[in-house]
C-alpha cells in the first residue's frame, strides 16, 4: 500500500538553505495541493520537503543539486542509499517520521516530453522512495512522487515536461539496499496536446474536452489544468469556474483509472474523456435545466495494461494520373489500437475504412484534376500521413504509341502514353554476368506514371528489376536510358545490361 500519497493530503513546501539565513528563517513555498490514488497505508506523507539545516559531508558526491549525478533519457543507474546517510534535503511525513534525499540525480530536457522512471531493489528489508522535481527560483517544486511501504519497487509518470533541467532524488526510508534506476520517454501520450480546450490529465495520458449548451448559445469549454491529475473548465467567463475534473490512477486497486467530476452549473455539459494510450472514450452528460449531477466512476477505465500505440501506413504514398481512380493503403497497428482515416485535400476522399481497431485497410478515390498544374494531397491515418500525386492535364502532345531501339544490338522498345502518362513499356535487353540472358518485359502501370513537364521515370521489380529514365525531345521525338538487372538462385545466375534508347511516335 502507499504512504498517503493520497495526495488530497499532500502538501509542498521546500526551499534552499542560503549560507547567510539561520535555520528558522528558511522561506517555505506556499502550499500546493496534488491529487493521486486515495491509498492509506502505513505513513501518512504529508511530504514537506525541506532543507536540511546542515550541509551533506557524504562521501559519495551526489547528495546536492550542484553534485547531482547527470542521466540521459532512456538512462539506467545503479547505486546504493541508506536512512542514516547524509543529505542536503530532507522528506517529513506527518506521522512525525522524517527521512532524506541521499542521492540525486539530474536530468536536463530538450525537448517536451512525459517521463517514466522505476526505482528497482533487491533487500526486502529496506524500503525506498522516488521524487521528482525542480528548482523554481529559491524553491524545490515536487512534481511526482511515489511512497508505497513495503514494496521492492518504485514507479513515477510525469505530465509532459517542458523542456528544462529537473532532478530525481532516491530516498531511504529504511534500511539500506543498492538500487537501479531507469528512465525512459513516455511516446504514447502525444495524442494529447494541451490548448485553450484541452487538458491533458495523470501524465498527459487522458484528454479531457467539454461542450456546453445554455438555450440558443452552446460552445466549447475552455479548459485549466490545476495538478497532474486534476483541472476545472469554464463556460461563460474564465474567471467563472463551472465544472472541476479529475483522473486517478487506480491501478493497484481495482485496475482502473477512476475519474470525478463536480459541477456548479445547470446548463447542459458533454464531457468527454480519452485515453490516449487505449484509444477508449468516456462520456458524461448533464442535461440542461437540472444541476450538474456528481461523477464518482470508479470504474471509469479498465485500460491499465494498455500499451502506447504505434501506427505506420503501407505503402505511404500513390502517384495518379489527371483522370484520377481509387487506390487503398495498410494501417498497421497493435490489436486493440483505434484510428481514424481522415482526407486533408478536397479531391481526395475516404470511401472505405474510415476507422478502425487494430490493423486495418483504407480506401479512397481521387477525382480527375483539369487543371494543367500537378498537385498533391494527404490522408492522415493513425497519426501518420499518405500523400498522393497527381498530374495535371496533358494538351495530348505525347499521347500515343512509341516504337524505337537501343544501343545494345538488335533490342527494342516500345511504350504508350495516354492522357500525359505512361501506361505501359514493353522492352528487350541482354544482361551479363555470371551468364548471360536475352529477355524480354512487359509492364502496365495503373495508374499510369506520371509525365513531369516533358519528361518520366519507369522502373520494375522481379527477377528482372529496370530503371528507365525518358524525356520527350519533341512531341514526336524521345530518348533517354536503361539499365536492367536480373537475378536467381537457381540455376544460379546474376547479370545486368545498360544502355541509351530513342523512340519515335
Amino acid at each position: 500500500m502507499r504512504r498517503r500519497i493520497s495526495i488530497s493530503a499532500l502538501f509542498l513546501a521546500v526551499a534552499f538553505a542560503i549560507p547567510s539565513l539561520a535555520a528558522d528563517e528558511l522561506t517555505l513555498q506556499v502550499p500546493q495541493r496534488k491529487s493521486v490514488r486515495p491509498i492509506t497505508g502505513t505513513h501518512d506523507l504529508a511530504m514537506a520537503f525541506d532543507v536540511a539545516p546542515h550541509l551533506s559531508t557524504e562521501a559519495e558526491p551526489n547528495d546536492t543539486l550542484e553534485n547531482a549525478n547527470v542521466i540521459a533519457l532512456p538512462g539506467r543507474f545503479s547505486g546504493t542509499t541508506a536512512f542514516a546517510d547524509p543529505a542536503s534535503i530532507s522528506i517529513d511525513y506527518s506521522d512525525g517520521v522524517s527521512a532524506r534525499i541521499a542521492d540525486i540525480y539530474v536530468l536536463t530536457l530538450e525537448h517536451a516530453t512525459a517521463v517514466g522512471i522505476d526505482l528497482t531493489w533487491g533487500n526486502t528489508e529496506a524500503d525506498l522512495d522516488l521524487f521528482v522535481f525542480e528548482k523554481m527560483g529559491e524553491r524545490l517544486n515536487l512534481i511526482e512522487g511515489s511512497a508505497r511501504a513495503s514494496a521492492a519497487a518504485e514507479t513515477v509518470q510525469t505530465r509532459v515536461l517542458e523542456p528544462g533541467t529537473y532532478y530525481i532524488g532516491v530516498s531511504a526510508f529504511s534500511g539500506s539496499a543498492s538500487y537501479n534506476l531507469a528512465l525512459s520517454e513516455i511516446t504514447g501520450f502525444v495524442n494529447c496536446i494541451e490548448d485553450t480546450t484541452t487538458m491533458c490529465l495523470n501524465g498527459g495520458r487522458f484528454r479531457v474536452r467539454a461542450t456546453w449548451t445554455s438555450g440558443s448559445n452552446s460552445g466549447n469549454a475552455g479548459a485549466v489544468p490545476l495538478t497532474t491529475d486534476t483541472g476545472f473548465l469554464w463556460f461563460f467567463n474564465n474567471a467563472n469556474v463551472e465544472l472541476v475534473v479529475k483522473v486517478l490512477d487506480a491501478c493497484s486497486l481495482n485496475s482502473r483509472f477512476w475519474v470525478f467530476a463536480g459541477g456548479l452549473t445547470d446548463v447542459g455539459v458533454r464531457l468527454t474523456i480519452t485515453d490516449t494510450v487505449a484509444g477508449v472514450t468516456k462520456e458524461y452528460v448533464n442535461n440542461g435545466g437540472q444541476a450538474f449531477q456528481p461523477v464518482q466512476d470508479t470504474s471509469a477505465f479498465a485500460t491499465c495494461s494498455a500499451s502506447a500505440c504505434t501506427y505506420t501506413l503501407n505503402p505511404s504514398s500513390l502517384a495518379f494520373n489527371s483522370s484520377g481512380g481509387s487506390g487503398s493503403f495498410n494501417v498497421n497497428t497493435q490489436t486493440g489500437c483505434n484510428w481514424t482515416a481522415v482526407s486533408n485535400s478536397s479531391f481526395i476522399t475516404v470511401t472505405g475504412g474510415a476507422s478502425g481497431t487494430g490493423s486495418g485497410v483504407v480506401s479512397y478515390s481521387v477525382a480527375a484534376n483539369s487543371s494543367a498544374s500537378s498537385r498533391s494531397g494527404t490522408i492522415t491515418a493513425g497519426g501518420q500521413t499518405y500523400t498522393v500525386t497527381q498530374s495535371g492535364a496533358s494538351g495530348g502532345s505525347f499521347d500515343g504509341t512509341w516504337n524505337g531501339t537501343t544501343t545494345q544490338s538488335g533490342k527494342t522498345i516500345s511504350f504508350v502514353v495516354s492522357n500525359n502518362t505512361v501506361t505501359s513499356v514493353m522492352f528487350s535487353y541482354r544482361a551479363t554476368g555470371s551468364c548471360t540472358v536475352d529477355g524480354t518485359v512487359n509492364t502496365t502501370y495503373t495508374p499510369g506514371r506520371a509525365i513531369t513537364g516533358n519528361s518520366f521515370t519507369l522502373t520494375g521489380s522481379g527477377p528482372t528489376s529496370f530503371t528507365i529514365n525518358g524525356t520527350f525531345n519533341s512531341s514526336t521525338s524521345a530518348s533517354g536510358t536503361l539499365s536492367v538487372s536480373f537475378s536467381q538462385s537457381f540455376p544460379s545466375c546474376s547479370a545486368s545490361g545498360s544502355g541509351t534508347w530513342s523512340a519515335t511516335k
